[in-house]
């Protein structure tokens, strides 16, 4: 089976002085045409420092990634790995593990790709939403191995420790025609999903 990773992020590790650390950061549409600007607010930022602590950083280098993925084979199951919590409601309730169902993913998908695009492109996507919603309703898993992973962040306008948990583990998507769903689960390390 081809797999997607929905984060490009590793676990969490302690840092000695020294040690080297690298942010993927990726930048889309009209921010490409600022990446000028965005590596001086990087820079400025490691001068300052990061954290509560104002730990200061040496930005080495700044290097272009990879293109996304092609397309995954439609005649394959896909497993589809989340690093980082993934955090959506449905119905205005947190999807839980034991509720998640690929049609959660694959809407947010769309969605979030429909968002860059009005965004950053005069033209809204021409696709048929609701097709492809129940088209999103008829994917299934053919294993799922997910948790809820709970993490908090400090947030300092609020003054307060925030709730970021979300989906973790990994599951697989059954082989299926899935359409236009295959390459924007490619694309899903790249812009993010919840």
């Amino acid at each position: 089976s081809s797999v997607t990773c929905l984060s490009k992020v590793n676990r969490p590790r302690r840092l000695r002085p020294g040690d080297p650390v690298t942010l993927e950061l990726t930048l889309i549409g009209r921010g490409i045409g600022q990446r000028a600007y965005v590596q001086r607010a990087l820079e400025r930022a490691a001068e300052d420092g990061l954290g509560p602590d104002r730990v200061r950083l040496d930005l080495e280098s700044v290097a272009p990634s990879p293109n996304p993925p092609a397309r995954p084979p439609a005649d394959r199951a896909l497993t589809v790995r989340f690093v980082t919590p993934l955090r959506l409601k449905r119905d205005g309730h947190l999807v839980t593990p034991q509720m998640f169902a690929p049609g959660d993913l694959l809407m947010a998908l769309l969605r979030r790709v429909s968002m860059l695009r009005a965004f950053h492109d005069a033209a809204p996507l021409a696709l048929d939403f609701v097709a492809l919603k129940e088209l999103a309703a008829t994917a299934r898993w053919t294993r799922s191995a997910l948790r809820w992973h709970e993490t908090r962040r400090y947030s300092p306008r609020q003054e307060a420790l925030l709730a970021m948990g979300g989906l973790v583990g990994e599951a697989v998507l059954a082989p299926a025609p899935l359409g236009p769903f295959r390459e924007l689960l490619a694309l899903a390390p790249w812009i993010g999903v919840g």
